[in-house]
């Protein structure tokens, strides 16, 4: 069989998690990998009802190595930088 003729299961809603859940299976077994993702095996992962939460990693600031701001603009500047630095990792 192709990767061609293989089946496309699009989850569009909890009708087709049943279908999904068998090509996986089938596929893992095929692979030889259904022990290693399997979540009813007995040293399974829990599965957690929420989301984790990413943690906040702060850098050493001294394993930054940002330009000097040698003038008014340039350091408005970086600070302008840094902060939408910060805000797009937080929003990442």
């Amino acid at each position: 069989m192709s990767s061609s003729d293989k089946p496309t299961i699009i989850l569009k809603d909890s009708t087709t998690w049943p279908f999904w859940f068998s090509q996986l299976k089938y596929e893992a077994n095929f692979r030889g990998i259904w022990n290693e993702i399997n979540p009813d095996a007995k040293d399974a992962q829990p599965i957690y009802e929420q989301e984790p939460i990413i943690p906040t990693i702060r850098p050493d600031p001294g394993d930054l190595i940002l330009p000097v701001a040698t003038t008014p603009d340039e350091q408005t500047n970086t600070e302008t930088l840094t902060r939408r630095h910060d805000q797009l990792i937080l929003n990442h």
